[in-house]
């Protein structure tokens, strides 16, 4: 009675058993894909730094002027000029496949006017079109 399903490796033809050959194609094959996955991945980084700096210069301008509106107001000094001191691209602190934080630009802005100066954290939220901006010393 031959059983029908499952055949033993050993009852396989010759020409149908793995050969030396054979595992050595496979073993090739797998190289390249882990190369390409390689390249995949660094290609993926790339991108991802130059989208980054694009949403940072892109979003510098609003930036520059919610820190300049802080500062003339707190200087009182309608002169003020604003100076963009660094910037950071913030990645969410929680990611994953069914939950998403929020990306943000983080801008430190200097504003001097009227014989008076002062920095401002000013952070935005990617996707939308508005900023916020904090003191980073607490003053009022």
């Amino acid at each position: 009675m031959i059983a029908v399903g499952h055949v033993p490796f050993a009852s396989l033809p010759i020409e149908n058993q793995p050969t030396s050959s054979s595992s050595k194609f496979m073993e090739e094959r797998m190289t390249k894909a882990w190369i390409a996955l390689a390249v995949c991945a660094l290609w993926m980084v790339e991108t991802g730094c130059a989208s980054q700096q694009q949403q940072l210069a892109a979003r510098q301008p609003a930036a520059e002027q919610t820190a300049l509106q802080r500062g003339r107001f707190d200087l009182n000094c309608p002169t003020a000029t604003a100076t963009v001191l660094s910037s950071d691209y913030i990645q969410p602190a929680i990611q994953g496949p069914w939950v998403n934080g929020l990306t943000r630009v983080e801008y430190t802005i200097g504003v001097a006017g009227c014989n008076q100066r002062t920095t401002y954290v000013v952070i935005c939220q990617e996707g939308t079109d508005t900023c916020f901006a904090a003191n980073p010393r607490g003053q009022q």
